[in-house]
């Protein structure tokens, strides 16, 4: 007897309400949420209640036959009444596209919230999505034609965009300016980190009448970037040589941050220079020298 109340005293999980075992089996990785139902009888159906999914190819890279069963098993026992609130799928290379197509049209029908993804050609049907709030894409992610007005992002109620690493290409020659963001009308933070614009455009528009935060990283475009963001509060830009040729109008409550890589090329300091002269109408301005320095031994 004394075992088995020891047993009920280390057992506290169990005892917790649904709705809190369901949001801890939602922070899991939904491979180890799936490994709770050994547990006991109690857990065998649990997992099927998280509102997080995570598809990660990484561990199936040896077998994606069993990465694309894993996903379909998921699919078919989610519970169909719990809204898939955030969704991260990597590796989506390793499996046919029908299963990946798949995965995108479970998520927009359960509404989804927040998505982080690494495919490899943007899915047009992901613009439609009246749900989704926060969306990260990844390298080897590349965005085709999305630059035409009938393809801009069209996410009007996202409210945060991360770029990572990804290829933006443009092959309409009638263009010779466009806003990719157009179309993000809550855009509130806008991450660009090591990106790169494929594309005959000359001028490169950012323009959202909600954004708060932009942050520019090494970003790849030898033409000019023109940011329109009246409410814009927050502007971190760093950037390898050349930088970018960059203009942002007149925010009244703007504080920015500049980075400036260590280098002994005059050209490239003159440039970031007078990136920082133009944003001179700031509250505040902050450079920062990014350098890197030898021990001694």
């Amino acid at each position: 007897m004394s075992d088995i109340r020891d047993m009920e005293e280390i057992d506290r999980l169990s005892y917790l309400p649904e709705s809190i075992i369901h949001d801890i089996l939602s922070c899991l990785d939904t491979r180890v949420a799936i490994k709770t139902c050994v547990l006991s009888k109690t857990w065998n159906r649990r997992w099927i209640y998280s509102h997080c999914l995570s598809f990660d190819g990484q561990n199936f890279e040896k077998s994606p036959t069993a990465f694309r069963n894993f996903i379909l098993h998921v699919l078919k026992h989610h519970k169909p009444s719990i809204n898939v609130s955030r969704l991260r799928f990597s590796h989506s290379n390793l499996i046919d596209q029908s299963v990946v197509d798949n995965v995108y049209e479970y998520a927009i029908s359960h509404k989804i919230e927040e998505l982080e993804v690494d495919f490899f050609s943007f899915p047009l049907n992901l613009l439609m999505c009246r749900s989704l709030k926060t969306l990260k894409l990844q390298q080897p992610c590349r965005l085709h034609n999305l630059v035409s007005p009938k393809y801009s992002l069209g996410f009007q109620f996202l409210k945060n965009l991360i770029l990572y690493g990804v290829w933006i290409f443009d092959n309409d020659e009638k263009n010779s300016s466009h806003d990719l963001f157009s179309g993000c009308l809550n855009l509130e933070n806008l991450e660009l980190n090591k990106c790169f614009w494929v594309s005959n455009l000359k001028t490169f528009y950012i323009s959202a009448p909600k954004l708060l935060k932009l942050i520019i990283c090494d970003l790849s475009y030898n033409d000019m970037l023109v940011v329109s963001a009246p409410t814009l509060e927050y502007f971190e830009f760093s950037s390898l040589y050349p930088p970018i040729d960059l203009f942002i109008e007149k925010c009244p409550a703007l504080e920015v941050k500049i980075y400036i890589e260590f280098d002994w090329n005059l050209e490239y300091y003159l440039q970031m220079m007078n990136i920082a002269e133009r944003l001179s109408h700031a509250n505040s301005l902050m450079i920062s020298w990014n350098y890197f320095t030898e021990c001694d031994d």
